[in-house]
């Protein structure tokens, strides 16, 4: 991909809501041992609202992000808020996110929401954007729904023909 439009935030603090608005979020980084680049097979979808967090993360506390790794870690899926929706949830950098993140492609405290063993810190806290395996995809969950183009850009769905509309030539040689 020639450009990488990465942002986003993780889930959200374990404060209350007051808490919050004062600008104290909390945020967990993993251990150490698994705050390592990732090595497996990275896929990030950035999501389109926040409404639609839920279809994608199914723990409950999950508000912006999400990640899903296979049995031995190989393949591992990020689910993120786009940038610009997530007013309202603190002031985790991208970099952060992302750390936190790979955290779970990692193995750490996959399906557990209270992230037992992790670092608690300010969610302001300052860290350095973390290497992306070789090959990352990034993609844009749906909807809206876009069409790739032989060179893998994007393409409005509406600019292609359906199988119905298009001529074609069966093997009889008969235009149909």
């Amino acid at each position: 991909m020639k450009k990488l439009f990465l942002a986003a935030v993780a889930i959200t603090a374990l404060l209350t809501p007051g808490q919050a608005a004062q600008g104290r979020w909390i945020n967990f980084l993993p251990p150490a041992e698994y705050d390592v680049p990732y090595k497996g097979e990275l896929t990030i979808w950035m999501v389109n609202s926040p409404k639609d967090i839920p279809l994608y993360c199914s723990q409950d506390t999950a508000k912006l992000a999400c990640a899903y790794a296979n049995k031995d870690r190989s393949r591992c899926m990020i689910y993120l808020l786009r940038p610009e929706l997530r007013t309202g949830y603190g002031m985790m950098s991208f970099a952060f996110v992302l750390r936190h993140e790979l955290g779970h492609c990692n193995g750490s405290a996959l399906g557990d929401p209270t992230h037992k063993g992790w670092r608690k810190v300010p969610a302001d806290t300052k860290v350095k954007t973390p290497e992306l395996p070789l090959g990352t995809m990034i993609m844009r969950a749906a909807p809206p729904i876009v069409c790739l183009t032989p060179e893998w850009n994007e393409e409005p769905c509406a600019n292609r023909h359906s199988v119905t509309e298009m001529q074609y030539t069966k093997r009889d040689g008969k235009s149909r």
